[in-house]
């Protein structure tokens, strides 16, 4: 029987967490076609995202979120309490159905509003003991806030009770969540730093992504607002800019807006695009136009810093500030190691933007020994290796003529 793999992963805002939970799963199937891998998301866009072969996946009803901890259905007519009772469900079955020897849950040890927390105790007695991985990015929130959410939802206690390994997506030398969130020693010896996940971009998708920018021969500018929901305010910046003279006027910029952004934001911020800027609705995956980018100008979300670590992009980060502020205490780390240029959302005069964006430039791609750690697909491909079953040589479940050839 194959070994099985089940990742949780749920996006209420934008679409990092299902973004990297694919790109585990790609890694991970790569390296280890004979596993049995099933993703559990609630993202709408998830279909819409490039799906690694021998993946499978659940949707789960949508949630928007509103403030910290408040979730609402995004589509359905049914209320908070009805949607979190038919989500805890199919988390449930799926648990109990599937049977995962591993399960990757991220972000949130007990799931979207404590969601997950019959799943895990299904999960402990549906197979006889799921070994259970908790992912976080590197930055959770401010230490004030991580501590008093984790007091609030019972968190420490609940990764004590069911969590064998927590695999953090960063460099302990840049960022250490275990001195600076003061994890007890249970809890801190149970981390593993695994590196930053920045998916690797082949040639081919490299000279595919360049002819997707405008003509010309100045640098290349993409500007992008993650899923779109509430970043709408960095493209109008940068559209401000551009208009009035104060962006590099060579400059050939790719807007991007995210498939979340509102359709009246959108035609909106098409209308007055000045001339040259070229605007896309929504990119499947990012990495190859910001590895083809010279620069590129968005928020300070985990999977874009991670792409454009990972192709050596110097950045203008623009961060969310709230309901949490993880993408400014990013953004102002990667400013101190010289790798981006932070601007408060407060302060986005053209004239602001536009040299921030000729300083990014002028500085040029970083050299290596400056960044962080990035092999956080190589180190999830050994992690599944030392907590799965041993490789299968038989073709998997369900394989064709030609995987057996």
């Amino acid at each position: 029987m194959a070994p099985s793999w089940l990742l949780y992963s749920y996006d209420a805002m934008g679409l990092g967490h299902v973004r990297r939970a694919l790109a585990l799963a790609r890694a991970g199937l790569a390296a280890r076609p004979d596993l049995s891998a099933l993703l559990v998301t609630c993202s709408p866009f998830a279909g819409q995202l490039p799906m690694p072969r021998g993946l499978d996946y659940i949707k789960m009803p949508s949630a928007a979120k509103f403030g910290n901890q408040h979730y609402v259905s995004r589509s359905l007519e049914i209320d908070e309490g009805h949607l979190h009772e038919l989500r805890a469900n199919l988390l449930r079955e799926a648990v109990t159905g599937f049977k995962p020897q591993l399960m990757l849950v991220d972000k949130s040890p007990d799931g979207m509003a404590g969601e997950l927390k019959y799943a895990l105790k299904s999960a402990q007695v549906a197979s006889r003991g799921t070994r259970l991985v908790l992912g976080w990015r590197d930055i959770l929130d401010e230490p004030d806030a991580v501590q008093d959410e984790w007091r609030s939802r019972d968190t420490l206690r609940i990764i004590d009770e069911f969590y064998e390994e927590i695999w953090v997506w960063g460099d302990e030398c840049w960022y250490d969540p275990r001195e600076t969130y003061r994890m007890p020693s249970s809890i801190a010896r149970r981390v593993r730093f695994m590196g930053y996940v920045s998916p690797p971009v082949g040639a081919a998708e490299l000279e595919s992504a360049r002819a997707r920018y405008p003509d010309g021969d100045g640098p290349r500018v993409l500007v992008t607002a993650g899923g779109g929901e509430d970043g709408s305010h960095v493209i109008s910046r940068v559209l401000d800019s551009i208009a009035s003279g104060a962006f590099p006027a060579d400059a050939r910029v790719l807007v991007v807006f995210g498939p979340y952004v509102p359709a009246t934001t959108e035609r909106r911020l098409r209308d007055c695009a000045p001339a040259g800027v070229k605007l896309e609705t929504f990119v499947p995956g990012l990495a190859p136009l910001i590895g083809a980018a010279d620069t590129i100008v968005g928020m300070a979300g985990y999977n874009t810093v991670s792409e454009a670590l990972g192709s050596r992009v110097p950045m203008v980060l623009i961060p969310r500030v709230s309901p949490r502020r993880e993408q400014w205490v990013r953004a102002k780390l990667l400013e101190h190691r010289g790798l981006a240029v932070c601007l408060a959302p407060d302060d986005l005069a053209p004239a602001t933007v536009g040299a921030a964006v000729s300083r990014a430039l002028e500085r040029g791609r970083p050299s290596p020994d400056l960044l962080p750690r990035r092999d956080g697909l190589a180190s999830a491909i050994r992690a599944l290796d030392r907590l799965l079953p041993a490789r299968d040589p038989s073709p998997p479940v369900g394989a064709t003529a030609r995987d057996r050839a």
